[in-house]
């Protein structure tokens, strides 16, 4: 009679533990002792990145220019008695020498959204406004100040955006969502 042919597996006859244990990976020195602080200080720095992104999004400016109000690159061409139409309306009206008024209606990402801004000019270079927006049924508020090149506008969530006005344009009442 002959001898069946003898197993290949890695378990002994005698127990069913295996005869390869498993390989420890090597590691350098320095991460044994720091490898919880280097894994720590990556998600933080990931954690500061993402935070500064998402708030460095991108800038959208505001202003006119030869009649034309422009957010972005959308015109709103004017139609007479402070009235602008094109993917937006927007209506600006002047209450006082120092004092606009202006409203606007558009689509923000499928939705309705309608503005109302009270721009006080202070100086050339220094001006406030104080608006409010209907976005989607919610009511948002905002305030921005006029520093001579941008709006600063910090709305009543909390978020902050930047509207730049480019040089050459005028700067306007800013009765849209910018940001949002």
């Amino acid at each position: 009679m002959s001898e069946p042919p003898r197993s290949r597996l890695p378990i002994p006859i005698a127990g069913f533990t295996p005869v390869f244990a498993p390989r420890r990976i090597a590691r350098p020195q320095w991460w044994r002792g720091q490898g919880s602080r280097v894994a720590m200080v990556i998600g933080i720095a990931s954690a500061i990145f993402g935070a500064w992104l998402a708030q460095s999004a991108s800038q959208v400016p505001v202003y006119a220019r030869s009649g034309t109000v422009w957010v972005g690159n959308h015109a709103l061409t004017p139609t007479g008695g402070g009235e602008y139409d094109g993917d937006a309306a927007a209506v600006m009206v002047q209450v006082s020498p120092t004092v606009i008024r202006a409203g606007a209606s558009a689509n923000v990402n499928g939705s309705r959204s309608l503005g109302l801004c009270l721009m006080t000019e202070h100086s050339a270079s220094d001006m406030d406004e104080a608006c409010s927006f209907m976005l989607a049924g919610k009511v948002v508020g905002s305030t921005d100040h006029f520093n001579g090149q941008s709006w600063a506008r910090r709305y009543s969530d909390g978020r902050e955006v930047t509207i730049p006005v480019p040089s050459g344009g005028s700067v306007i009442p800013v009765p849209f969502p910018v940001g949002r």
